[in-house]
């Protein structure tokens, strides 16, 4: 053989795949957290359409509405944790508790996968009156995933109806599942 060997040596390649090793451990955490970020943003937007939703609703058919979190889509369950997802219905009886009878306002809705989504304590559910306003203190919802950096986010809404959205700057907590 004649010339210079076109290829690789041994040392190149291992030099070569530590560089790739070192950009990708710096890259990987930015990109989790930025996925994070589109996954709770996404998750704050459905709630905010499920919380107008239901508002609009009892304002335009003046019948008192609740929120509450669901895990299968047609009845309630106690607690804050709304992961599983949640559902709107019209309170016939005005005892927060969804019957047969009452219609569900709405499909049933759910955060984007592996996001956490949380009520203050005391607000398990979200009643709206005829004339979409909420009784109790303001509900402050927590949105956040477990598994990135992203900064959480929240929803609040008032007595009043309205609805304010919150970021990282408000030092919101992503609590644990169980």
């Amino acid at each position: 053989m004649t010339g210079k060997e076109a290829g690789l040596t041994l040392m190149e390649l291992l030099i070569a795949l530590a560089v790739a090793a070192i950009l990708t451990s710096v890259a990987y955490p930015s990109y989790q957290a930025a996925v994070g970020k589109v996954r709770i943003t996404d998750s704050q937007r459905r709630l905010q359409e499920s919380i107008t939703a239901a508002m609009r609703y009892a304002l335009r058919t003046r019948r008192h509405v609740v929120m509450c979190p669901s895990l299968d889509g047609s009845s309630c369950v106690g607690g804050s944790d709304w992961s599983s997802g949640w559902i709107s219905f019209v309170d016939l009886d005005r005892d927060r508790e969804r019957s047969p009878e009452e219609p569900l306002v709405g499909s049933p809705a759910k955060p984007a996968e592996r996001i956490r989504v949380t009520s203050n304590t005391g607000r398990p559910r979200i009643a709206f009156r005829a004339n979409g306003t909420n009784p109790g203190s303001n509900a402050t919802f927590t949105i956040c995933d477990p598994g990135s950096r992203a900064a959480a986010a929240a929803l609040i809404i008032a007595n009043s109806g309205q609805l304010r959205r919150s970021s990282s700057g408000t030092n919101l907590r992503c609590e644990q599942t169980h």
